[in-house]
């Protein structure tokens, strides 16, 4: 196909750490995935570890607490979203969160994992029903290298200016979840 400009938005998959078990962690990026996940837990209280306290973290950990289910959320960073806000407001969170079912557990790594158990590298042991792996996104490379743009291996998307979008092919743009800026 000929183009004068093209835009890339192909989305991206939810990472998983090599090391973890596909069949022992959730992994949800979508409504669907959320619908096999509230329909796996029930109607009874569950106690659930979701690891990861980003975007996808949190949100999942508020709804599921509002759900009845108690959550452990877990993350390497002190605080949750502290990638994303200033510690004052993510403060602010853990404050409203009081109320709810969410227990923060930060900087912590996750040293194992298996179906209902999360063992830290501190030592450790969670006993839970479910885990949640909110662990990032990654976007397939081939798409990108065939096309000749860089693409950051690391953090899983394809490279673009943060002002532009541009990619490092002049013509070729990519947004959402298939790009990296600044790493």
């Amino acid at each position: 196909m000929r183009y004068r400009q093209l835009v890339l938005a192909h989305g991206a998959a939810p990472a998983l750490p090599a090391a973890w078990p596909a069949d022992a962690v959730w992994r949800i990026n979508d409504l669907a995935a959320y619908r096999r996940l509230r329909q796996a837990l029930g109607d009874a209280p569950r106690r659930l570890a979701v690891i990861g306290a980003g975007l996808v973290g949190c949100e999942l950990a508020n709804d599921l607490a509002l759900a009845g289910h108690a959550i452990t959320l877990i993350d390497q960073q002190p605080l949750p979203l502290a990638a994303l806000l200033p510690p004052a407001a993510s403060h602010q969170l853990l404050q409203a969160w009081a109320g709810l079912p969410i227990h923060f557990i930060g900087q912590a790594q996750v040293k194992s994992l298996s179906r209902g158990r999360v063992q830290l590298a501190d030592g450790t042991l969670l006993e839970v029903d479910e885990v949640i792996a909110a662990t990032g996104l990654r976007t397939p490379g081939r798409l990108a290298r065939s096309a000749g743009l860089a693409f950051d291996e690391a953090a899983g998307g394809i490279v673009v200016d943060a002002a532009t979008g541009c990619s490092s092919q002049p013509l070729i743009h990519a947004l959402g979840d298939c790009v990296v800026v600044q790493g």
